[in-house]
């Protein structure tokens, strides 16, 4: 699929952007609860505005391989599940920097 044909998916489709955004609070639900921290905060941010997260997994879930806009609803799961940590990462925040005393 081309890369306009990608952005047409994500920015055009509503009944993929639907199915996607189901799919997205469905796996909220079970993450929220999850002790990694990419997955827990993610779930919390989709919890509070699902709006926000399905317009960020968007582009990321149109652009693997073979999605389509016939894609099955267990493809569109798949693709969401692969990409929650590579999204959640984002929102963890880095680790504290310390400087040694001399």
């Amino acid at each position: 699929m081309s890369y306009l044909a990608q952005h047409a998916l994500a920015t055009f489709d509503q009944y993929f952007r639907g199915r996607l955004s189901m799919a997205i609070a469905d796996q909220a639900k079970l993450f929220i609860n999850d002790s990694r921290p990419e997955f827990r905060l993610l779930a919390d941010q989709a919890l509070g505005n699902l709006d926000s997260v399905t317009i960020q997994m968007w582009p990321l879930v149109a652009t693997q391989p073979g999605m389509e806009s016939d894609s099955s609803d267990a493809d569109i799961l798949s693709a969401v599940v692969y990409l929650w940590p590579t999204l959640g990462a984002r929102l963890v925040p880095p680790p504290p920097v310390t400087t040694p005393m001399p």
